[in-house]
């Protein structure tokens, strides 16, 4: 079956073909990606565990922060760590919770006095969120027999890092700043913040996702040597952004094209773009960006469908 052209992307064309083609790539991902939900759900009941998970809370003085909650992340509740020695997750007090967003049923308070880590308080996931009227609320004295003291217990178990996360967020599990605490059986044995974003001198900010790949996009229609360019072809890539700022890696998925061919134009085409730093977890970290990308070598025009449909109604 022949392609339809996005017309509208090239000097000879109008608005309204590209709109169908958008609309009719856009249902095919949505498709497509519903189809791989129900498959999983059928295929596996903890499909819930893929969700971003509710933090648990450490306050200090008058400080509130909110650990870490990177999924499956045992790093970032202290309490997991308790529950896996004992080999038992009853919370007295509480009745679990089937909530996508906290697969642990409950959600930790924690606070730290004198260089100690104390738990002081557990709710489960739905009077937290507000989702049920009457409070669940752990028993502690229940659970933690006579280590339970004014109010709290001493997290003698725990030793592990915790991260807390702060500032503005640039992408899904990245934030500005970040405070982290390593602990040894409930002792502060040691306290850093971490800087997670760094505006060099010769970097392209990227702390805003979309903009980043409008960037990418824009460099890539400057700097492409179309005499390169065979054929006309279109593909979906990702976009790799290295540790050091530079592009890493760019993968062709897709394509009616040789996917390695248009690899090497596209690193060769943003080589010498450079990006600013970021990290998490104070080590630096790679990013990728995806694309679907249309080559006219008749035209010479490179089109992104849903770039460009942004770029255009955003200036009106």
């Amino acid at each position: 079956m022949a392609r339809t052209k996005p017309a509208w992307l090239c000097p000879d064309g109008g608005t309204r073909r590209v709109e169908l083609v958008y609309i009719q790539r856009s249902m095919k991902k949505t498709t497509v990606l519903l189809s791989v939900i129900f498959i999983l759900l059928i295929r596996n009941t903890d499909i819930s565990y893929g969700c971003d998970q509710i933090s648990d809370i450490l306050v200090i003085n008058s400080d509130t922060l909110y650990l870490d909650n990177m999924m499956m992340d045992y790093e970032g509740f202290p309490l997991e760590t308790y529950l896996n020695e004992v080999g038992d997750r009853t919370i007295p007090g509480t009745s679990g919770c089937n909530y996508t967003a906290c697969y642990r049923d409950y959600v930790a308070f924690w606070t730290i006095q004198n260089d100690s880590l104390f738990l002081t308080d557990i709710l489960d996931c739905y009077s937290y969120t507000g989702l049920r009227e009457d409070t669940a609320k752990a028993d502690m004295s229940t659970m933690f027999g006579n280590r339970y003291k004014n109010g709290r217990v001493f997290a003698y178990w725990f030793s592990n890092k915790l991260y807390c996360p702060f500032g503005r967020e640039f992408n899904v599990y990245n934030k500005e700043f970040a405070y982290s605490y390593k602990i040894k059986k409930g002792i502060v044995k040691r306290f850093k913040k971490h800087v997670n974003y760094y505006d060099t001198p010769e970097g392209i900010n990227r702390f805003n996702y979309h903009k980043t790949r409008v960037t990418l996009y824009n460099k890539l229609k400057e700097s492409i040597d179309w005499s390169e360019i065979n054929s006309s072809c279109s593909g979906n890539f990702y976009i790799k952004i290295g540790k050091n700022g530079c592009i890493k890696d760019v993968v062709c998925t897709d394509s009616d094209c040789d996917c390695k061919y248009l690899d090497k134009i596209i690193t060769k085409s943003l080589k010498d773009i450079r990006f600013d730093i970021i990290k998490r977890k104070g080590k630096r970290i790679t990013s990728t960006y995806d694309f679907m990308f249309e080559f006219n070598a008749e035209s010479r025009c490179l089109s992104e469908i849903e770039l460009d449909l942004w770029l255009k109604y955003s200036k009106k």
